[in-house]
């Protein structure tokens, strides 16, 4: 674009037509005429959108010269700038257009009549003819959309699927288990267990010893195997509890002894004559 071409586009061609845009004067030029076209903005923004379509697209076409040119960022700004104030006076006149939530219908005519009317002879009498192709080929892009769903169906011959319908298996009836018979466990009532006979075997040296007994220690401790000692602890308690043994200290020393009067434990027999004799 050539330098005339930026300085008819702002109105600014007065005196100017030797700097260079590429330069720091140029730059400073091309900010001045930002300046001065905001200055036109700020002026005419009440009657910029009412009286004249014109007007506006002018402005528009001026900002869009001289953007074409910007390459610092100071230019930059300033048509930021120029384009948020051409926004907001759009704005303003939109605003002020809806303010009765219509727009009047002399106002409609006569942007009709303005801008679609076609060219006659002012004397004469002839009736204002307009260029209804014009006018429609503008108003076309109204009736573009068709109302309609936003989702999407699938293909119209398409059919649900059927539910598959279960079909039931006949169960035959078979053996629930087999039948097995266990095998036949051995009475082992008359068979003793091995502490039963550590008991007996501990019974009758105790019963060697006589009444004076024998130290615990003798009696119980196997310095060869720890195992046996817990064992004939084991056997011993069992004899102390049944009232066959009993441990007395004696000199600081703890004896295991026969117990003089031996008495066996008490049977249902005896606590049924117990509560008979209580009875009376």
């Amino acid at each position: 674009m050539s330098q005339a071409r930026v300085l008819r586009a702002a109105g600014l061609n007065e005196g100017v037509e030797d700097v260079k845009l590429g330069s720091v004067s140029g730059r400073r030029l091309l900010r001045s005429h930002y300046r001065r076209l905001k200055a036109s903005i700020a002026e005419g923004k009440d009657t910029l959108f009412r009286e004249d379509a014109s007007s506006f697209n002018e402005i528009v076409s001026r900002a869009d010269d001289l953007y074409s040119l910007v390459q610092r960022p100071r230019e930059q700004v300033a048509d930021a700038e120029a384009l948020l104030q051409i926004s907001e006076a759009f704005l303003s006149s939109i605003k002020e257009i809806r303010r009765g939530n219509t727009v009047k219908a002399s106002d409609f005519v006569s942007g009709i009549l303005r801008n679609f009317r076609e060219p006659t002879d002012l004397a004469s009498d002839q009736s204002i003819a307009l260029d209804w192709r014009t006018l429609g080929s503008e108003a076309n892009f109204i009736f573009h959309d068709a109302p309609g769903i936003h989702t999407m169906l699938g293909p119209m011959d398409s059919e649900p699927k059927r539910r598959k319908i279960a079909a039931s298996r006949r169960r035959e009836k078979g053996i629930v288990a087999v039948t097995a018979r266990p095998e036949t466990v051995a009475d082992g009532g008359d068979k003793q267990s091995h502490t039963d006979k550590n008991i007996r075997a501990m019974f009758n040296v105790l019963r060697r010893f006589g009444e004076q007994g024998c130290e615990l220690e003798k009696l119980v401790l196997s310095r060869d195997s720890f195992s046996h000692t817990v064992e004939n602890i084991f056997c011993l308690s069992f004899l102390v509890k049944d009232g066959r043994a009993q441990i007395t200290v004696q000199d600081g020393k703890h004896y295991v002894g026969m117990f003089l009067f031996y008495c066996s434990n008490p049977t249902c027999m005896d606590y049924q004559a117990q509560i008979l004799w209580n009875l009376k």
